[in-house]
């Protein structure tokens, strides 16, 4: 990779500390996901164009390089930044940034899911405030772990990933034109609307619009600080294992869109947004709002309407923030017995056909 000369040795320095953060925990993930992550991974590394084919013989010999690569990095410590004759903690953001940020470049460091580090070295394109917090647009990325963390929030602050951004959202897209004709209603209309006549993706317009998403998302999870249980932090350190810990995460995650998302689409969008949004929803909770889509892109009407959204806004607000006190209530109770608690839930909801009920939602019209 090409990169201002004087950098390599910072770089090779934080790359060093992805690798060994990769070593401890890529691995812990489903064989599905890890291989993804790692074709995407080869791709960035190799500059190969994003739609440009990947020689499959060579993705499987670089993967198995390496897993031996990571194999004496397992047992290893996140190594301390040396920069301008001055030694930074691997998660010393503020000090590193003091020294980048005038040439025009961002260091982000944090901790993830599962207790994962993550580190980046990025270009800072640009500065924006939103709801009066400022907004870092980061850009080409020169060293990076594993993962794609497209946005971040600290204090104050929201960081926007734009290449891993644009890097996640083309594989979603590889995927979707993969299965356009069983595509859901949210998905195959975002389909449609950035599809180019030869099947390609308007990219830079999609990129563009989903960040303006997540920085409303991120905006969400600085309101949802403000409305969680103040024990939220301790009780996802003791949720004892991963689906426990995605659970929690994915009742903050509704939240912060109930508080945020929803409301900014139902004010700004005329329908595109708000498809995008659920389209690019995942996992539990794509799970946790079927019934919110169902409702939304229930009729014939080409996209959804902002009055149905604006008054469900208000009532996931208030289902996941009872849900949030609930959780809090069992975790007071007994710390110890928390995680069994949350596990039985899990068990519970998985015995419904129905995760969220969907009475609340059917007296609002999606005709207005």
């Amino acid at each position: 990779m090409n990169v201002p000369y004087h950098f390599d040795h910072l770089i090779n320095q934080i790359q060093r500390n992805c690798a060994i953060a990769d070593a401890q925990y890529a691995r812990n993930q489903t064989l599905c996901t890890y291989l993804l992550q790692m074709r995407e991974y080869y791709r960035w590394a190799h500059e190969i164009p994003l739609g440009a084919p990947l020689p499959h013989r060579e993705v499987a010999r670089w993967i198995r390089e390496q897993e031996r690569t990571w194999e004496p990095l397992e047992a290893e410590e996140l190594k301390p930044l040396i920069w301008q004759e001055r030694t930074f903690d691997p998660f010393d953001e503020e000090g590193l940034n003091a020294l980048l940020l005038p040439i025009g470049f961002v260091y982000t460091a944090g901790i993830g899911r599962f207790g994962k580090p993550h580190f980046a070295l990025a270009e800072l394109k640009q500065k924006t405030v939103c709801a009066g917090i400022e907004c870092w647009h980061l850009g080409r990325e020169y060293a990076r772990d594993l993962s794609l963390l497209p946005a971040l929030y600290r204090e104050g602050r929201i960081v926007i990933r734009r290449d891993a951004l644009t890097r996640m959202l083309w594989e979603k897209w590889e995927l979707w034109r993969s299965q356009q004709e069983a595509l859901p209603k949210d998905r195959a209309l975002v389909f449609q609307c950035y599809r180019l006549e030869d099947n390609g993706c308007r990219l830079e317009t999609l990129t563009e619009d989903a960040a303006t998403l997540l920085v409303w998302h991120e905006i969400g999870e600085h309101q949802a600080e403000e409305r969680l249980p103040t024990e939220w932090p301790q009780m996802v350190a003791a949720a004892g294992d991963r689906a426990n810990e995605v659970v929690l995460r994915t009742v903050r995650d509704l939240v912060a869109d109930a508080l945020s998302v929803y409301p900014r689409l139902a004010e700004h969008d005329a329908g595109l947004l708000t498809a995008l949004h659920f389209a690019l929803t995942d996992g539990l909770r794509r799970q946790w709002v079927r019934n919110l889509t169902a409702t939304l892109f229930a009729s014939h009407q080409p996209a959804p309407s902002r009055q149905p959204l604006r008054t469900l806004a208000s009532i996931e607000a208030d289902r996941w923030l009872k849900l949030a006190n609930k959780m809090r209530t069992a975790y007071l109770r007994s710390p110890a017995q928390f995680p069994l608690w949350l596990r039985r839930w899990r068990e519970r909801l998985h015995q419904q056909t129905k995760p969220t009920p969907k009475a609340a939602y059917d007296t609002v019209s999606t005709t207005q």
